[in-house]
């Protein structure tokens, strides 16, 4: 799928084409902002972090952010570790 330039889709892909905007696919990410980490929406060079990290609502954003101002951090953060062997 091309990646939209329209800027941050604000909902699921159908409300985004009912919008006008391109369809394309929505890169969820971690991040380290400030000490803290967060959640938000990665498009092109820009992140809008989530307002809730459960990502039951896509239509609350906190913050813009760019990508150069913070370090992405791994996807998850695991509960548990198992080792075998």
């Amino acid at each position: 799928m091309p990646a939209a330039r329209a800027g941050v889709c604000r909902g699921r892909v159908a409300a985004c084409e009912a919008n006008g905007a391109e369809e394309h696919e929505m890169r969820l990410v971690r991040f380290l902002v400030q000490d803290r980490a967060a959640v938000g929406v990665l498009n092109n060079d820009e992140i809008a972090e989530l307002d809730d990290e459960t990502f039951s609502s896509f239509k609350a954003f906190r913050a813009l952010h760019r990508t150069a101002d913070v370090k992405l951090l791994a996807p998850c953060v695991p509960t548990k570790v198992v080792a075998v062997g």
